[in-house]
This record gives C-alpha cells, sequence and structure tokens, in this order.
C-alpha cells in the first residue's frame, strides 16, 4: 500500500496514480507530498493507502475520481469529525475513456476489489500505453469484470504495474464471498446465542455475503447507522443492496452516529433507522440474531449474555495482519482480548480483497505486456519469481524515488 506512481509526458505535464498513505512503519516516508507538485492526480479506489494523502494536496490540483469513490471518502470523515474533501474534483464513469491535461489519455476499467468501486486504468501519452491494476480480485459480486478484462484484454500494453499484494500469503480458506457466505449459514444454523462479526464497514461485498446468510439461516442482521449510510451511498449505483428500511435487518439506533447523520442533512435516512431500531429485541432473544461491526464492545457482549450464557461465535472477517502488533487497528486489541474468552467461539472466515497469485498470473498473461512491474507487495522478488516460473519474462523490478523512461 501508500501506492503512488507519477507518470512524466514529453511536455512535461506529470500525473499522479493514486496518492496513498502507507500502511505501517516498513516504509513511513512520505516526502514527496511535500516536495513534488503534480499537474493532476487520478485516483483508483476509496481506501487509504490509494488517496490517504490526498488532504496535502493543494486544493486546485484537478483529482480525477469516481462519484461514489469520493462520497465513501466523505462519508467516512462525517464519523470522525473531519470535513469533506474540497479538491478540484473531476468525475469520470466506468469504460468512458476520458483526457487528463489535454495529455494523458484514460480508460477506467471497473474491477473487482473489496471496495464497492474501484479501477484499473490504461494510460496513453506519447506513443506509450500503460496499464495500471489498481487493487483487484476474482472472488466478489464483480467477478465478471475481470474475466472481462481477461477475455478482452487491452492491447499494445508497454508497461504493465500490477499489485502483488497476495504473494507471500499461502492459498486462502475462503477463496471468494460465495465461500464465505456457506461457511456462515453453517455457524448461523447452529448458533446458541448472538453472533459478532467484524469486518469493514465499507466491504459492501461482505455485507451482502453476511445478509444473504442470514437470510438462508432465519436469522436477522443488525448494522449500525455508519453501515446503513454506507449502503444508502452505493445503492445509487445499486438498487439490489440491502437498506436501513428492509425488513430482514435491524438497525442499531447510536445516538452518537445519528447526530453525525443528523450534521449533514441525512434526514430521510434516520427516519428509515429510525423505524427499523432493533430496541431490546437482540437482547431478548440473541439466538435470533447476527451482529455486523467494525467494533466489538464488550459492553454489549456482557449486556447480551445476561439473557443467554450460551457460547457467542465472534467471526473476524478481515485481514488477519491486523491482529498482528505491527499492524494493529482501532479494534485489534479488544478483538484479542474476547477471543480469550471462555464464552466465545472464535472464527476467521475472510476472503481476500486481493488477486491470488493464480489470478495476478491470469491477468498478466492476458494483458502480455512489454514490460511488468510488480507494486504493491511486501516482496516483488517473490512475484517475479512466481511469474518467471511461469513462463513470464518480462518482469523488471523498479525501486522507490527513482525515475524511469519508457
Amino acid at each position: 500500500g501508500g501506492t503512488c506512481i507519477e507518470l512524466i509526458a514529453d511536455n512535461g505535464k506529470t500525473l499522479w496514480l493514486d496518492i496513498g498513505q502507507p500502511l505501517n512503519d516498513a516504509d513511513p516516508n512520505i516526502e514527496y507530498v511535500s516536495n513534488h507538485t503534480p499537474d493532476a492526480i487520478l485516483i483508483s479506489h476509496p481506501h487509504r493507502d490509494h488517496f490517504g494523502l490526498l488532504d496535502k494536496m493543494s486544493p486546485t490540483i484537478p483529482v480525477y475520481i469516481g462519484n461514489c469513490t469520493l462520497n465513501l471518502m466523505n462519508a467516512t470523515n462525517v464519523f470522525i469529525n473531519q470535513e469533506a474533501y474540497k479538491n478540484n474534483f473531476k468525475f469520470f464513469k466506468s469504460w468512458e475513456e476520458f483526457t487528463i491535461l489535454d495529455t494523458f489519455e484514460i480508460f477506467p476499467h471497473l474491477t473487482d476489489h473489496s471496495s464497492a468501486e474501484s479501477f484499473a486504468f490504461t494510460i496513453e501519452c506519447d506513443g506509450q500505453r500503460v496499464f495500471y491494476s489498481g487493487d483487484f480480485r476474482n472472488g466478489g459480486a464483480k467477478k465478471k469484470v475481470f474475466e472481462n478484462i481477461c477475455k478482452r484484454p487491452p492491447k499494445n500494453i508497454d508497461v504493465m504495474f500490477v499489485e502483488g499484494t497476495t504473494i507471500e500469503r499461502n492459498k486462502a480458506k475462503y477463496a471468494d464471498e460465495k465461500d464465505v457466505e456457506n461457511k456462515l449459514v453453517e455457524l448461523f444454523k447452529s448458533q446458541n446465542n448472538s453472533s459478532f462479526i467484524v469486518g469493514s464497514g465499507q466491504n459492501v461485498d461482505r455485507i451482502v455475503a453476511i445478509f444473504r446468510a442470514c437470510k438462508r439461516s432465519n436469522k436477522t442482521l443488525i448494522i449500525d447507522p455508519y453501515i446503513a449510510y454506507i449502503l444508502e451511498i452505493v445503492s445509487k449505483n445499486s438498487k439490489s443492496l440491502p437498506q436501513a428500511d428492509w425488513k430482514e435487518l435491524k438497525v442499531y439506533n447510536d445516538t452518537r452516529q445519528i447526530k453525525k447523520l443528523e450534521d449533514v442533512g441525512e434526514d430521510e435516512l434516520i427516519t428509515k433507522i429510525k423505524g427499523n431500531d432493533c430496541k431490546y429485541e437482540a437482547y431478548n432473544n440473541p439466538t435470533q440474531y447476527v451482529y455486523y461491526v467494525r467494533h466489538v464492545k464488550k459492553i454489549l457482549v456482557d449486556h447480551i449474555r445476561k439473557s443467554n450464557k450460551s457460547l457467542m461465535n465472534l467471526i473476524y472477517s478481515q485481514w488477519t495482519g491486523y491482529l498482528q502488533k505491527e499492524n494493529y487497528i482501532s479494534s485489534s486489541e479488544e478483538i484479542l482480548e474476547l477471543k480469550e474468552q471462555d464464552y466465545i467461539d472464535f472464527h476467521e472466515i475472510h476472503a481476500s480483497g486481493h488477486a491470488s497469485r493464480e489470478d495476478i498470473l491470469r491477468l498478466v498473461q492476458s494483458i502480455n505486456a512489454k514490460k511488468v512491474i510488480p507494486i504493491h507487495t511486501g516482496d516483488s522478488k517473490a512475484v517475479k519469481k512466481y511469474l518467471n516460473d511461469n513462463n513470464i519474462n518480462t518482469i523488471e523490478l523498479w525501486e522507490d524515488n527513482k525515475e524511469y523512461t519508457i
């Protein structure tokens, strides 16, 4: 993560592909943000390791972005008491070509990722063609778009930047969201108390998988107002998503989160939430309920246990690395503490938001670029070796903070 690639045209114009914040202290150097000023920025998707340093940029620089991506970025700001981004935003749509700075011809490919909107890009300039994979996978609701890129890839690519996030990981236990859904059904049908699932509030594919698992198990899903807000935003692009007023789910009426929604004028959503408040039903009959949360509060767990002493499922449904000290996020220590309790049945059920090594290979083979540059990986040498072992001999390892000519 922390991705930022600078493209410099023959006329001197500069375009940055993403402006990501490093995920940990392994590469904390972000001096390039203050030492360089691009002429334009192109954002692939709303994860902080791809946009997290945007607030350090001059508001006059044009930032090209998907509408849903910006709405999701601002949704987070609403709940962490930060102002909405005020950059000079220019919007594009999937599969519609556009031009940046009268210099860079851009074709945005919608991709399958653990974000509701994520793009790869074909970029043409000065007779050269670059393919930037962004973050992608082949296991979510949009897996068809990955297949389509492989079947009808962009032609004559000179340089391909491809993510290699999962190259060091063993083969995943759960390959895709359907695997996750099926395992959750198995757990929900046998639960003797509430189930808590910890995951990202913006992983809409996961929310849908959990919702479907609840329906198949005759359980009711409980979400919080933040997740209801995310679903409301993304539903503008996908009308079939669960919504705050659907009878198959309930919303935990968190007064602090409701106040955040009031501050941004989401009165209609607030009405939906209040009309579908779970109230005390979940405490009185916990076996019938599944919570999808970003943070498990022990006080809530203890309250439910007053009426039911049976084992609770605590299901961790995001990258397991967040449970390692060097990668802790705000909920990590609470989860690890609960995991050790004798009343908790702990499970890790997660499908990665990133491509397997086999799908990385498929995409590289399909694009067939003259040069392939591994990025977004902890071990670029391992990416090179894996691709070399599969007869891809166009891999080059490029260093950070160094300029290359194509």
